[in-house]
C-alpha cells in the first residue's frame, strides 16, 4: 500500500520495481550460496526476501499498464498480456 501511495504521488513506477526487484535479487543470491539442508533460516529469510520484492512489483506492474494505455480497448489488451505473462508459471 505504501508503495502504491508514494509512487502516485512520485507518478514514478519504474523506479520502485527497479529497488524491490533488487531485493528480489538479493534473495536469490542467497538462497544460491546457502545449502538450505544445512542452514534452513537462512534459506527460509531468503525466500521471504524474493517474496516481499515480488509482491509489490505485481500490484505496480499492473496499475503501471492500466495508467499508461489510454483507450479502453488498448488497455483491457495490455491488461490481458499482463495476465498471461503471469501465468508463465504454470508452465514451468
Amino acid at each position: 500500500m505504501v508503495t502504491a501511495v508514494y509512487s502516485d504521488k512520485l507518478k514514478s513506477r519504474g523506479w520502485f520495481n527497479v529497488f524491490f526487484m533488487s531485493i528480489v535479487v538479493v534473495g536469490y543470491a542467497i538462497l544460491l550460496g546457502v545449502n538450505p539442508v544445512e542452514k534452513p533460516g537462512v534459506a527460509y529469510f531468503a525466500l521471504f526476501l524474493c517474496v516481499a520484492g515480488v509482491a509489490p512489483c505485481i500490484a505496480n506492474t499492473i496499475t503501471w499498464t492500466g495508467n499508461n494505455m489510454a483507450p479502453v480497448l488498448k488497455r483491457g489488451t495490455g491488461m490481458g498480456m499482463v495476465r498471461i505473462g503471469k501465468l508463465s508459471s504454470l508452465f514451468s
